[in-house]
């Protein structure tokens, strides 16, 4: 399955979709500060032949956080999680994406916000944890296939285990204070 036959999927359940040929670069203007996704804009690739066919990303709405931890090579991302959360308090259980398994702490976790709150993108966090917001990125969901490792992309509940439709928008925990 590609863009067009999943993107009605993900804006059902109030998620904002966008093809991404492999991981980059997204349609002008679907991204950044000013990026706009609506039904329109949606049509509009999923009829398009330049992205019909892609993998599909999910931008961000302002009320939705995703932190991004990357666990793999040289990549530290579990460990840099681990010490936050000693400093601040754990994350909540919620759903999950990514593409190195089950098994894999690299994965970005998926959050809801009370209020928009703009956040740093990288710094203090670690090295290798980013922030996505509506503003900064965007990630790249199920039925995508990860373009170096050829690994489906595929999303988890709040106990790990794997799930075959995405969440509503509305499911993933809130991130605490």
């Amino acid at each position: 399955m590609t863009y067009s036959g999943v993107a009605p999927l993900y804006l059902e359940r109030g998620f904002q979709p966008i093809p991404v040929k492999g991981k980059t670069p997204p349609p002008p203007g679907a991204t950044g500060r000013n990026g706009v996704v609506n039904e329109q804009s949606i049509q509009r690739w999923a009829h398009d032949p330049e992205w019909s066919g892609q993998n599909t990303a999910l931008r961000a709405s302002p009320l939705e956080v995703r932190i991004d931890v990357d666990d793999y090579g040289t990549k530290n991302g579990a460990a840099q999680l681990a010490a936050l959360e000693e400093l601040l308090g754990p994350l909540p259980a919620t759903y999950s994406s990514t593409s190195r398994g089950a098994d894999s702490p690299s994965r970005q976790y998926f959050l809801t916000l009370k209020e928009p709150v703009e956040m740093v993108g990288k710094a203090p966090l670690g090295t290798d944890i980013d922030v996505v917001q509506s503003h900064h990125r965007y990630s790249v969901v199920f039925p995508s296939f990860h373009p170096e490792t050829g690994s489906p992309y595929l999303w988890f509940d709040p106990e790990g285990e794997q799930i075959a439709a995405p969440p509503y928008v509305t499911d993933p925990e809130y991130l605490p204070e």
